[in-house]
């Protein structure tokens, strides 16, 4: 499925819509616009997709460029595929350290002061 298709499905559940003329409407376009889209015979504006992204709750950078990577075709599809790639990696790699470190701030608030008494590391004055 296209990175547009999912996009457009996503979209459409956020918004509760029962259908792409219903997203049509909420997008301000029209349902012919939207099949199209679909298709791939035509593409969205970039505000769409800004739109669409945030309703959803997404980046919509990373679908920009999924979505225009897509539109390229030849040589220079690749790159701008490999690109999409590595920013979802680092995205990936971003969201795990940023879980890690809630989940060891969560811990840490969990501790008492007794936690962090030790006979061995107490120095009397």
């Amino acid at each position: 499925m296209s990175a547009l298709n999912k996009l457009l499905d996503k979209y459409r559940e956020a918004c509760a819509a029962p259908s792409d003329n219903a997203c049509a409407g909420i997008l301000g376009v029209t349902r012919a616009s939207v099949s199209d889209w679909r298709r791939g015979k035509s593409w969205p504006s970039e505000e769409h997709i800004v739109q669409m992204a945030k309703t959803a709750h997404l980046d919509a950078g990373e679908w920009l460029l999924a979505i225009y990577a897509e539109r390229t075709k030849g040589p220079v599809q690749k790159e701008w595929l490999r690109l999409v790639s590595r920013l979802s990696h680092a995205a990936a790699i971003t969201l795990i350290a940023l879980s890690a470190h809630s989940w060891w701030a969560q811990q840490d608030s969990n501790l008492q002061p007794r936690d962090y008494e030790s006979p061995a590391l107490t120095v009397e004055l």
